[in-house]
């Protein structure tokens, strides 16, 4: 977040979404390139998915979202990824209704899989992209 165009907007094929409600930001997402390399050329990754609090449940997230999906088959991308943490169940079930599907479950550290703390990653496959 420390550079939003050199991260975001400079890569072929990223981007970066803000809403606004007046003059404050309220909500935000970004397209990327996965970090995993068998991924690339493929799918793109939703990150940085937040809609501040006082905004949430009037459809900003599931907006979002789709901006990121129309984004990607709008390149010729076979599919979306992302990863969002167990807390987030919101989140999830945001994704799940859209048909992304979990594909993955991840413990980044040792500590967290001692305290049973674990990373949800998600796919969402463009219909006859397979």
């Amino acid at each position: 977040m420390q550079n939003i165009r050199q991260t975001y907007l400079e890569p072929k094929d990223c981007c970066f979404w803000v809403v606004e409600s007046g003059k404050e930001a309220v909500g935000m997402v970004a397209a990327v390139h996965p970090e995993d390399p068998a991924q690339r050329g493929s799918a793109l990754e939703l990150k940085r998915m937040s809609v501040e609090k006082a905004h949430r449940g009037r459809g900003l997230s599931k907006a979002l979202t789709w901006t990121v999906l129309r984004f990607a088959r709008e390149r010729g991308y076979k599919e979306v990824v992302l990863c969002t943490s167990m807390a987030q169940l919101t989140a999830q079930r945001v994704y799940e209704g859209l048909g992304f599907r979990r594909v993955r479950v991840v413990c980044p550290s040792l500590i967290t899989k001692l305290v049973g703390f674990h990373i949800y990653c998600y796919c969402y496959e463009f219909p006859g992209s397979r």
